[in-house]
């Protein structure tokens, strides 16, 4: 099984413990988050956080302008 699929069921289940411990111990001691969905969210919901499109980087070079960072062949 792919990581990413074993993450998205740890997730869920993780979070849940956490919150029950927390009920136990009766405050919120213990925290998690999801950043896999974080990420994806990031990735196909650039306009949620200010961007016009997540398939490409502001400045570098290359398919993506993601390569060569900190040459002088980089593009700003």
């Amino acid at each position: 099984m792919p990581i990413s699929c074993e993450a998205a069921l740890f997730n869920p289940q993780l979070i849940q413990i956490i919150q029950e411990l927390n009920n136990e111990i009766g405050s919120n001691v213990f925290m998690g988050a999801n950043t896999r969905q974080m990420a994806l969210d990031f990735v196909n919901n650039p306009q949620a956080y200010g961007f016009v499109t997540s398939q490409i980087a502001c400045c570098g070079q290359g398919p993506y302008n993601g390569l060569g960072l900190h040459t002088t062949l980089y593009i700003l």
